[in-house]
């Protein structure tokens, strides 16, 4: 397939090279043997995690899309040129949309601390990670990087100069 360069320079001297692939049909998309620039799509990224994944893809120039609810502050996003997309990953007929144009995903988003029962935490991580996984799987997307942070676990429960 073939390969297309753009260099793009920051306020810093150093000039990177980005490199993109593009095969096909632009008007069928990827999932249908098509064609578009390689985007990444950003799961939970209005989250602490996320807006940092999100923002050292986007000064890097690669192409990133940032999934969020409707309910989601994307004011830092848009300040970035960061397209976002409205999804929920427990509504998984909000995923297929969300996915257009994208051939990987870095999932990031969670439940995370003590807001609820361990149980129903526990449900919605895990729902939110296989709905994305079958979204993916439907859209033909083949890589997706799952990151977390020890915040998934909760805080501990020892008072100061106890370890456990």
């Amino acid at each position: 397939s073939p390969r297309f360069r753009r260099d793009i320079r920051f306020q810093h001297s150093e000039t990177y090279t980005i490199q993109a692939r593009r095969t096909g049909d632009p008007e069928k998309g990827p999932a249908r043997g098509g064609c578009c620039f390689v985007a990444i799509l950003v799961t939970g990224a209005t989250g602490l995690l996320g807006s940092h994944v999100v923002e050292r893809l986007a000064r890097r120039g690669e192409s990133v899309v940032g999934l969020a609810r409707k309910s989601s502050d994307t004011g830092f996003l848009e300040s970035l040129g960061v397209p976002v997309r409205r999804g929920d990953l427990l509504e998984p007929s909000s995923l297929g949309a969300a996915l257009e144009g994208v051939s990987r995903a870095i999932h990031c988003a969670a439940k995370a601390g003590e807001w609820g029962p361990p149980a129903e935490i526990r449900a919605q991580i895990e729902g939110a990670s296989a709905n994305l996984r079958a979204a993916c799987q439907a859209a033909g997307i083949d890589r997706v990087v799952h990151v977390s942070s020890v915040m998934v676990y909760g805080y501990p429960r020892f008072g100061p100069g106890e370890f456990n």
